[in-house]
């Protein structure tokens, strides 16, 4: 049986605290914080879909202050941002993107029978069921947006 995401974030927590990587316990305990605040803040049970969603919003977040660190011209702070995404992305499932999140957008909007603009909410809230957590739901965005134009 696989281990819950809960149970893996609690053994990255004990292992990085054992083997004193401070850098790594730090952004580990601040992912269990904003897990135990979102779970109080909104009532959400502790289960995978959840947490997941959790740290796809943590990733998102950081990606953002990323960006605006480098145009900033804060390489230290943006490097720093990173290494926070790194951390969190190994307790995601595996990132769909290129072809694969193409091909799963074309078969939504097929299965929809999506056409032109005014069906993008119906085509994005089937695509955030099947891909939160998996793809980054601004190019998911960017996608439907390109194939709803064009048809």
């Amino acid at each position: 049986m696989t281990k819950s995401l809960h149970d893996r974030l609690q053994e990255a927590v004990r292992d990085a605290t054992l083997q004193r990587r401070r850098d790594e316990l730090r952004v580990l305990r601040m992912v269990v914080a904003e897990v135990k605040q979102a779970q109080i803040d909104q009532r959400l049970e502790p289960n995978d879909q959840n947490l997941s969603t959790i740290l796809a919003r943590m990733v998102k977040q950081r990606r953002d202050s990323e960006r605006l660190f480098r145009e900033a011209d804060r390489k230290d702070l943006a490097d720093q941002e990173l290494f926070e995404i790194n951390i969190i992305l190994d307790f995601l499932p595996e990132q769909i993107s290129g072809q694969a999140l193409e091909d799963a957008v074309t078969k939504v909007i097929d299965e929809t029978s999506a056409n032109g603009m005014k069906d993008m909410g119906k085509v994005m809230g089937q695509l955030k069921g099947m891909l939160e957590g998996q793809a980054d739901m601004a190019a998911v965005s960017q996608i439907v947006r390109a194939k709803l134009s064009s048809s």
